[in-house]
């Protein structure tokens, strides 16, 4: 019987849970080592304004499960509902952000079958043009790392708002257990899902290991490009999802 791979997740404890779990079904040895941390951001009079008159806006848009928790709960938080004007239309990234609006007694009027900025919003610019809608208000709840892709990537008679409903941090502490497996070389892949993930894990490890001699797994192009900026060898998966990265863990 051959030995269970040893894989190590590095996103945060929320993301990597239900990744945990299926990938241990599945066989492998997964130990989570997050290296990012979401907390929820401060209000503001600027929100609190901007949450009064959602009437204003056409579309909310949400890539991740954090952005739709945290702006609903931020949402009941400043108006002590999670009621949005019905004019409000939702579009998602991924079918897993989109089920997460069910527990706030919403449905997605649009979800993208992709799981990346760029596609998400030239799927947008279409639907708008076929719709023939005209002058087009987008509110975007996300993290404060998010970058401007969607924004610079929309149709001049698009404008979008972003607001920041949660940060990611560095832990301030993690499992040395887990530490010293990755020092010692007895693990099989070390598995990234965001660019934030890279950063924070090159800042714990960058005077210890050998950052070139990594064998890691990237979850998309965002990902891959800051492993590559820092000289780490990656494979990336086919679909950018964590059940693409099973699957392709599975192939290895």
């Amino acid at each position: 019987m051959s030995k269970a791979k040893v894989i190590i997740t590095t996103g945060s404890v929320e993301s990597s849970l239900s990744f945990v779990t299926e990938s241990a079904s599945q066989g492998f040895q997964v130990y989570s080592f997050p290296m990012i941390q979401i907390v929820s951001a401060e209000e503001s009079a600027c929100k609190k304004e901007i949450y009064s008159q959602l009437f204003l806006y056409d579309w909310i848009l949400f890539t991740s499960r954090n952005g739709v928790n945290y702006f609903f709960e931020e949402l009941y938080n400043l108006t002590q509902t999670y009621d949005i004007p019905a004019s409000c239309k939702l579009a998602c990234v991924g079918k897993k952000t989109a089920n997460v609006l069910h527990n706030y007694s919403k449905t997605a009027d649009y979800i993208s079958p992709h799981n990346n900025a760029l596609n998400f919003a030239q799927e947008l610019n279409s639907l708008f043009f076929e719709s023939q809608e005209d002058d087009i208000c987008i509110l975007f709840p996300t993290g404060n790392l998010t970058d401007n892709t969607i924004a610079q990537n929309m149709s001049s008679h698009v404008s979008v708002e972003k607001i920041v409903v949660y940060n990611t941090i560095i832990p301030q502490t993690y499992n040395s257990g887990i530490f010293d497996l990755i020092v010692s070389d007895t693990y099989d892949y070390i598995v990234f899902t965001s660019p934030s993930c890279v950063s924070h894990f090159v800042q714990l490890f960058a005077d210890t290991l050998s950052l070139n001699t990594l064998r890691t797994i990237s979850i998309g192009q965002s990902t891959s490009r800051r492993l590559e900026d820092h000289a780490i060898p990656h494979i990336q998966a086919q679909e950018y999802t964590m059940d693409g990265i099973l699957a392709l863990l599975k192939s290895l």
